[in-house]
């Protein structure tokens, strides 16, 4: 009788999708502290733990985007617009609205040899510093 009051789970697929970068993450002692406790008890909503273990993982994540993108480095015989969309591609991974325009032409420029960022002062007209971010932005894009 007991399999009987037990719930049936079977097979169900997980709505939980991890990219290859989150399976091979390593949980440090400092974080532990921060995921959200589930003890299987029956008053716990196994739902609300999972979204919360989910959105506490993907900070973890962001802030290693976020370093990723500050120290980008353009790579030995890198093409500037090979280096462009892999920054973009960094990007796109972050949270919207969490990288200010600023930075993004910043951590792009500076992370460039100083003969790539002599090519970009020189379709800038002068230094890319001299530009406001939104017109650099849109300088850089055009370049690649």
């Amino acid at each position: 009788m007991g399999e009987y009051t037990l719930p049936f789970v079977g097979n169900v697929p997980t709505t939980i999708v991890l990219d290859d970068e989150a399976r091979q993450y390593e949980l440090k002692n400092i974080h532990i502290g921060l995921l959200p406790s589930f003890n299987g008890r029956v008053t716990e909503d196994c739902l609300q733990f999972m979204k919360q273990y989910g959105a506490t993982l993907e900070t973890f994540s962001a802030k290693n985007l976020r370093l990723k993108t500050a120290s980008f480095v353009e790579e030995d015989g890198e093409l500037f617009h090979e280096a462009w969309e892999r920054f973009n591609l960094l990007l796109a991974q972050m949270p919207p609205h969490t990288y200010h325009p600023e930075l993004k032409v910043n951590s792009f420029y500076s992370g460039f040899s100083p003969i790539t960022q002599m090519m970009v002062d020189n379709a800038c007209g002068g230094t890319i510093a001299d530009k406001r971010a939104v017109e650099a932005y849109d300088i850089l894009e055009k370049i690649a």
